[in-house]
């Protein structure tokens, strides 16, 4: 184990899960909240959500292939992932945790639900989907999804950012410049970006959505050109215990540009019994 940073109440450190090297963070004190980030994203893009839940023991994870983490040289299934979020809970002491995933860390905290029900307290799923199966974006949001060139390229992020994200960042551009820097610090390599997309086109949840436990919120965007909402509506009626809410107006990323109005409302739901 390693630790490269530590301020303000904040732990980065690096531990050996299997053959792989994991970057972890921890923030703050209070129930344990897992958050698990979208598609080739790193843990620094979380800021927007942090800052808005003080009371909360956040924990944020790169995933193999991304940020600070070791790259398989193999891809790894979604269940393979889910095993190494457990495995980070366990190090950090922690037996059962509420869970926050977004896109396609949304696709992993069912799986965590499924796999290891009595990991995961409390489950919140945003702009994400079951999965293979799911309801396709919009062709011009695929195609950009397609390659992590986003991820390398400040001009051509800001390029495509609200024909991928919409929602505000389509309304207003101008606001997502801050998000922009941090997707852009730790870019992921290109097999593990590669091997992320292997785990959910692999994956489905809908076979066993029904033997999640935990009770669950999901939130949604009306204005996702990349996850339409009526993927939000299936995991409702197949998930017991869901409940749907919808954010008008929102794109993709609404959790991140609209952090104000939305968090509080999340952490409204994480604060039940």
């Amino acid at each position: 184990m390693s630790v490269d940073d530590q301020t303000a109440g904040r732990k980065i450190e690096r531990i050996q899960v299997g053959r792989h090297r994991i970057r972890v963070q921890t923030a703050g004190d209070g129930p344990p909240l897992l958050l698990l980030m979208g598609i080739g994203g790193n843990l620094e893009m979380w800021e927007p959500v942090r800052r808005l839940l003080p009371d909360r023991r956040l924990i944020a994870f790169d995933v193999p292939g991304t940020g600070g983490s070791s790259t398989s040289l193999t891809p790894l299934s979604m269940p393979a992932i889910a095993k190494i979020a457990v495995a980070v809970l366990r190090h950090l002491q922690i037996e059962r945790a509420d869970v926050l995933g977004v896109s396609w860390g949304g696709v992993l905290a069912q799986v965590m639900a499924i796999r290891h029900p009595t990991a995961v307290r409390r489950l919140v799923l945003a702009s994400t989907s079951c999965g293979l199966g799911s309801v396709p974006g919009k062709p011009s949001a695929l195609r950009i999804l397609a390659t992590p060139r986003r991820y390398y390229s400040r001009s051509y992020l800001h390029k495509v950012a609200p024909t991928l994200y919409g929602g505000r960042i389509r309304r207003e551009p101008d606001i997502f410049r801050q998000q922009a820097g941090a997707r852009l610090t730790r870019p992921p390599s290109l097999l593990g970006y590669y091997s992320q997309v292997y785990a959910i086109v692999t994956t489905s949840t809908v076979p066993f959505a029904r033997c999640i436990k935990s009770p669950t919120l999901i939130v949604t965007g009306t204005d996702d050109p990349m996850v339409p909402s009526v993927n939000s509506r299936v995991l409702q009626r197949v998930i017991p215990n869901a409940t749907l809410h919808l954010v008008e107006g929102g794109g993709h990323l609404f959790l991140f540009d609209s952090a104000e109005t939305v968090v509080p409302m999340i952490a409204d739901f994480l604060d039940g019994e």
